[in-house]
């Protein structure tokens, strides 16, 4: 097995590991805690750094203070792949310019005996920004025992996906840490995007995931709209495992979009970010 390179470093963010470092510190430093319930998840945005990276440290920040979990799992879309089912990296590792961080085997090999649902792939990952962004500010927060399981999404095919979740929902433990990397909506105007994608937000918040798909299926006045999620596949996944387990309570850390950065002038065609905090309810699970 081989590991997926760092092909996003010195694109979406900066290839020099010290910069790295600092740059992601700094943008985990302006958040807040968890509180006292466990957190199990987090929405987070995969855009570059100067873009996303802020909320993106936000959502990180509410991490801070928990240990190093046996396992993290990373959801993403994929991008450049059309993939018919879930697909899970088989690499031994992926690389960012802070070092590898290897991934979980035997978890993987578990998965993969359900192959009416899972398959696997190298190829899949090797220019997959989606999933590598997310390395760095993992990397910052933990220790080199981490153990990743990235998996990305390209169908809609809502059996396949709650099949995904089902199995997936073995492993929703307060040891374990759950990442759905994706962005919200793209290329509509300022305004039609703050309200797009707050109420998508307001679905995932509510683990309504009827209200989910519908949001995701009806039809809307935003210009140029092309997506209201690229990670909607992910996310949906994620809200059917919250509703298996029931003790899972979800809340909103920070919303911007390209067009409040301020590397961009755009506001008439923007890219939507949230990051949103899941947390297993410390009465529930002690």
């Amino acid at each position: 097995m081989n590991t997926i390179e760092a092909n996003a470093a010195g694109k979406f963010y900066t290839s020099d590991p010290t910069e790295l470092r600092n740059e992601v510190e700094r943008f985990t430093r302006i958040g807040e805690g968890a509180g006292t319930d466990v957190p199990i998840g987090l929405i987070v945005p995969h855009a570059g750094y100067m873009f996303s990276g802020s909320t993106a440290g936000k959502g990180y920040s509410a991490l801070r203070h928990r240990q190093t979990p046996e396992l993290c799992f990373v959801f993403a879309p994929s991008h450049r792949h059309f993939l018919r089912k879930p697909t899970i990296c088989t690499a031994s590792g992926l690389a960012s310019p802070l070092g590898i961080v290897e991934t979980s085997k035997n978890v993987i090999q578990e998965l993969l005996k359900h192959s009416e649902v899972f398959q696997g792939s190298e190829d899949a990952f090797v220019f997959e920004h989606a999933i590598e962004v997310q390395l760095p500010f993992l990397q910052f927060l933990y220790d080199k025992s981490l153990k990743i399981i990235p998996i990305l999404f390209s169908i809609a095919d809502l059996n396949t996906l709650r099949q995904a979740a089902e199995i997936l929902a073995g492993w929703m433990k307060s040891s374990n840490l759950f990442i759905i990397s994706s962005d919200f909506s793209h290329y509509t105007d300022y305004d039609f995007a703050t309200k797009l994608d707050a109420e998508l937000k307001d679905a995932i918040v509510r683990l309504d995931t009827n209200q989910f798909i519908n949001l995701l299926n009806a039809p809307t006045p935003a210009p140029n709209l092309k997506t209201r999620a690229c990670g909607s596949a992910a996310i949906l996944t994620w809200m059917h495992m919250c509703n298996m387990h029931r003790n899972i309570s979800a809340k909103s850390i920070d919303y911007t979009n390209s067009g409040d950065s301020v590397y961009s002038h755009n506001k008439d065609s923007v890219v939507g970010y949230y990051s949103i905090l899941f947390q297993l309810q410390t009465a529930l699970h002690a």
